[in-house]
């Protein structure tokens, strides 16, 4: 009896230590964690030549994360720069320093964008569209930032984002 004892006691440590080890090696491989990615968005050109990148959801999502470079400038709050403007190609920005700029303005074709279209991306504006000298603006409040369309004759022709 005191031999069965010790054989059932043995074998119960072997065991034991046997699935410790395999419950702590396969802990580890689930539980590492994945690195998150940051949404971004990158456009190089000129935006009237190609005006439809507005209404593409990855630029939606990477202003709202504050995470989007438009020629090499991104545009993030950057409030203590001077009243510098800078124009690339046909965007201007303003308040630049270090290839930051807390704002640009830039045309688009004009013809491509409806205000339907707009609302399928972005959802309702903040404010009824109201008439200017400039048109109708469709504000957005995205993130951090607002970002204004203007339309003329059903379409928009302009679009503006402020950090």
């Amino acid at each position: 009896m005191k031999k069965l004892s010790k054989i059932v006691l043995a074998s119960s440590i072997v065991f034991g230590t046997v699935l410790g080890v395999n419950v702590v090696n396969g802990e580890g491989a689930e539980n590492q964690a994945e690195a998150a990615q940051t949404p971004w968005y990158n456009y190089n050109g000129y935006t009237a030549a190609s005006s439809n990148f507005v209404l593409d959801k990855n630029f939606k999502t990477a202003l709202k994360y504050d995470n989007v470079k438009i020629n090499g400038y991104k545009l993030t709050s950057n409030k203590s720069a001077p009243a510098k403007e800078l124009v690339v190609k046909d965007q201007i920005f303003y308040k630049v320093s270090n290839h930051k700029a807390d704002q640009v303005a830039f045309n688009l074709d004009g013809r491509t964008i409806t205000p339907q279209k707009l609302i399928n991306v972005y959802g309702q504006p903040v404010e009824k569209p109201v008439e200017s000298a400039v048109g109708k603006v469709y504000k957005y409040k995205i993130g951090n930032k607002t970002v204004q369309f203007f339309v003329d004759k059903g379409h928009v022709y302009r679009a503006q984002i402020n950090s």
